[in-house]
């Protein structure tokens, strides 16, 4: 039973990914936060918004309209005047501040690795959809599969932050790893 479970839960996260990349989205928004926005296509598409809340600011106020468009032009068109870039990914939507830095040498690029890993909670239970972002390049980023494992090519000192709602967030030095294993605390506050 309950291997059956699991095949219609993932036969369903498969298809509402599929069906998530072709959404239209039908929008009239005025003077309203890019979170505001950002809660109306979630509502329609079924996607779900991972960001840094202490990296991303959505109190911006907008101005929208779309009618019939894809997920991603709706996106461009709301991110186009500001730092926050967008990367989808399966169900979930990334919102990454946009690298400022954009000219990286031939050096630092031939200086990077792929770092995988897991992220556990305390109950040593897989969190899905945790942030792992490169300190220092906001938009290196990814997040955790449904078991909380991910890979993120970094350079070779890099920070890896970990971060995911309702949980304590954290810093991991890879300098010397390739591989690491994070568990995350709830946050009681």
């Amino acid at each position: 039973m309950r291997i059956s479970i699991l095949g219609v839960f993932t036969f369903f996260a498969f298809s509402l990914a599929a069906n998530s990349q072709n959404a239209k989205v039908d929008i009239r928004i005025n003077n309203q936060t890019i979170q505001q926005v950002l809660t109306e296509i979630e509502k329609q598409t079924g996607y779900l918004f991972v960001y840094d809340k202490n990296e991303v600011d959505l109190n911006k106020r907008v101005t929208l309209r779309a009618k019939n468009e894809s997920v991603k032009e709706v996106l461009n068109d709301l991110f186009a005047q500001t730092d926050i870039v967008s990367a989808i990914e399966g169900r979930n939507i990334v919102l990454m501040k946009k690298d400022r830095s954009s000219s990286t040498s031939t050096v630092q690029q031939q200086n990077r690795k792929t770092v995988t890993g897991q992220v556990l909670d305390g109950n040593n239970q897989p969190v899905i959809g945790a942030n792992i972002i490169e300190e220092g390049a906001p938009s290196n980023g990814t997040i955790t599969d449904i078991d909380g494992y991910f890979s993120l090519q970094v350079a070779e000192d890099a920070i890896l932050k970990i971060s995911y709602i309702g949980y304590i967030s954290q810093e991991i030095p890879v300098s010397g790893k390739n591989n690491v294993s994070v568990i995350l605390q709830e946050d009681t506050k």
